[in-house]
């Protein structure tokens, strides 16, 4: 396996590439994930059996040292939060209590509601906190001030059952502090305090708790009369905003002020200026959290990376930008070796032209496996055995895969070997399909009278944890390919792809392609012989698929070519077919080596943009990824077709054609190029450009990733 490394590229395209931990590091790691077995998979609560001092209910809720799996294994954030719901009575009807004093009979009927039966024991008592772990501070917040309120009194009865030495007593100053002390871990999680303030003494150091905006809540309120909580809405610790909810053992006890704000509003998950998810890994013995430096949460995407010229590498490339400001620390993209590109023929950027990614962001391209005669074999071993290694070490990870075959087969079938071994619980996987993925394969497999290959890849498809298509058009397209596979294998397909699919498009670096400089445009024109609305722009894949031999039949057939030229710029499997189509035409420039600084420019600079794709049995667009950056970086207007997904990406924002009509798009040209008034290609600029803002990267981001995501400050 190798990395790649800053040289391989002639620019910085590493982060960190991180150590292999000791392997009685490893075995640790190992022994310490066997506690998934004591849980029901897919539901979440622990196996029914005999309980000591509470039930399985109250047990399942403990604070693990690995609540990131303990969520997972509950099928994500909102199932998980669902269960502590109904355990503690959100929105269900209320339950009777126990008498004083309580008779066996009523505690037995009581454990069979699955209900919280109040702070009675040392199982009850890490249970109210469970819901901040999957980013419900304020149900924590709400359950917590109840049990203060209402369960602890000022007399012979204040405590609301056994306090075995200390423990529930110990738990209402906790509580009371607005720090709770996670067993085994060194943590406390942040609270609303119940005081306005407290000094707390450690040898020679002393912590202060200051609160602003304070309510009094009297003791021994009767169940459903508690006044309402105060929340959490931020908190500093010697003047500095905490990046987590909470704070380790060693802040507590070198003492220090810390200050909370609270308010009567729910803060919680990103609407927070208090990053709202706990702590969930422990590593090396020491608390993994967002404001410590051990390594927590890992985005791993599987995908044709750079120096690939294709919208899947320049998807990755955003959503791997975006994850470092989402809680991931640990960033790796997957994709093939240098070598193995080039032998496909794959259309590749110019090495020297591809942008650095930002430090925490890893490119590996694991060498082949083995000396097997069939040489994909090795490589998809290659990438097969280097997610077993990511998915077994312990650190949560989330693996979007992009294009189903090969990246997310290799994807499944690494998962499948970590949990064989008792690891890769902590892995969520995300498989994105495009229209490729159909055609290529399903509707390709079906035709030649190969079902099973269909039905594999919608199998594999559907194995993942989400299931999202690129456009409204991929899923529409994969529900109907499933319904064929159903009709002759006898699956039920469609049935589940219609269920679980949902939409994500492309992540757009919005940023990078908003209001260039003028003078850069004017200089990148400028070296390229061109002048600013001089020219007809296409750039995307020099490819049939992409319309370009009906945009060079059409340039030629209008009247526009004696005002602009048509610049080609792309490489791709017809570029010399199409140089021998625009032989002799002084007015057609070839550009192959536009790199991605240069993009921007060249569409802000053009007069008109055309991409007039349609559809081919080997590719049908789904989406229009160059489409939306020229609509962003501005400039004339955007000439297209109606394949596929591309009305998507444009609205009603483009001159649109019909596909394979090189005279509709001959009067398109004309119309852009010649028609349009100064005014009118301003306002077509503008609402090209707001409506091309809804696909940045950021919003897809978290979308896509939903629950995992936790943002920046």
């Amino acid at each position: 396996m190798s990395t790649l490394h800053a040289g391989d590229l002639g620019r910085a395209e590493c982060g960190h590439t991180g150590q292999r931990r000791p392997l009685h590091r490893q075995r640790r790691d190992r022994r310490s994930r066997h506690w998934v077995n004591a849980f029901e998979l897919g539901t979440g609560p622990l196996e029914r059996s005999d309980y000591y001092e509470g039930g399985r209910w109250n047990y399942s809720f403990r604070l693990l040292h690995d609540m990131a799996a303990r969520i997972e294994l509950a099928g994500g954030g909102c199932e998980f939060v669902a269960m502590p719901d109904a355990f503690f009575g959100f929105g269900r009807p209320p339950v009777r209590q126990l008498g004083r004093p309580p008779f066996g009979g009523e505690y037995g009927a009581g454990m069979t509601l699955d209900r919280f039966e109040g702070l009675n024991n040392e199982p009850d008592i890490e249970a109210p906190y469970a819901h901040r772990y999957a980013g419900r501070t304020d149900r924590a917040a709400e359950i917590v001030h109840t049990a203060l309120a209402c369960q602890f009194g000022t007399g012979p009865d204040g405590l609301p059952g056994n306090d075995d030495s200390g423990a529930l007593s110990s738990w209402y100053v906790s509580a009371s502090l607005g720090l709770f002390p996670v067993a085994g871990q060194n943590a406390f999680l942040v609270n609303a305090p119940a005081f306005a303030n407290a000094q707390l003494r450690f040898g020679g150091n002393e912590l202060l708790i200051e609160t602003t905006g304070h309510r009094e809540a009297p003791l021994a309120q009767e169940a459903g009369t508690c006044p309402p909580p105060r929340f959490v809405h931020t908190a500093t610790l010697n003047g500095k905003p905490l990046d987590a909810g909470f704070i380790s053992g060693n802040d507590v006890s070198g003492g220090g002020l810390l200050r909370i704000e609270l308010g009567p509003n729910r803060r919680r998950g990103r609407r927070s200026s208090v990053r709202r998810r706990s702590p969930t890994v422990i590593e090396g013995g020491r608390l993994g959290g967002v404001a410590m430096s051990q390594r927590i949460r890992r985005l791993v995407i599987v995908v044709r990376a750079d120096p690939v010229i294709c919208g899947h590498s320049g998807e990755a490339r955003n959503l791997a930008e975006v994850a470092l400001t989402r809680g991931f620390d640990d960033v790796r993209l997957l994709t093939w070796p240098l070598p193995a590109l080039q032998a496909a023929g794959l259309p590749l950027k110019p090495l020297d032209s591809i942008l650095p990614y930002s430090a925490g962001i890893t490119v590996e391209r694991p060498e082949p496996v083995g000396d097997y005669r069939v040489p994909d074999g090795r490589y998809t071993l290659g990438l097969t055995s280097r997610l077993y290694e990511l998915f077994t070490d312990g650190v949560p990870t989330v693996c979007i895969s992009m294009y189903l075959t090969p990246h997310a087969n290799v994807t499944v079938e690494a998962l499948r070997g970590a949990r064989a071994s008792g690891s890769g619980f902590d892995v969520t996987t995300i498989a994105k399909a495009v229209g490729s993925d159909i055609t290529n394969i399903v509707r390709t497999s079906i035709d030649q009278g190969r079902p099973g290959a269909a039905a594999f890849l919608l199998a594999t498809f559907l194995a993942n944890d989400r299931c999202v298509a690129v456009s409204h058009y991929t899923r529409d397209l994969i529900v109907e390919s499933a319904h064929r596979v159903d009709r002759i294998c006898g699956t039920r397909f469609a049935e589940e792809c219609a269920a679980r699919v949902t939409i994500s498009y492309p992540p757009i670096d919005t940023g990078a392609y908003l209001d260039p400089d003028p003078v850069r445009v004017d200089e990148a024109l400028r070296r390229r012989g061109l002048e600013r609305d001089g020219y007809l722009l296409f750039l995307s894949r020099v490819t049939l698929a992409k319309g370009i031999d009906d945009l060079i039949a059409a340039y030629r057939a209008s009247a526009g070519r004696e005002r602009v030229r048509l610049v080609v710029a792309g490489t791709g499997p017809e570029l010399d077919q199409m140089r021998a189509l625009a032989a002799g035409d002084e007015r057609i420039v070839f550009l192959t080596d536009v790199g991605d600084e240069e993009k921007p420019l060249l569409m802000n600079g053009c007069a008109a943009f055309a991409l007039p794709s349609k559809p081919r049995p080997e590719f049908v667009e789904t989406f229009g990824i160059a489409l939306v950056e020229k609509m962003l970086a501005g400039g004339g207007p955007v000439i297209t077709t109606t394949t596929g997904g591309i009305p998507e990406s444009v609205g009603d924002t483009a001159i649109e054609v019909a596909a394979g009509e090189p005279a509709g798009l001959a009067a398109a040209i004309d119309h852009a190029v010649l028609g349009m008034t100064a005014d009118e290609r301003r306002t077509a600029s503008r609402r090209a450009r707001e409506y091309a803002l809804r696909f940045d990267r950021v919003a897809v981001f978290d979308g896509l990733i939903e629950d995992h995501a936790v943002p920046a400050g």
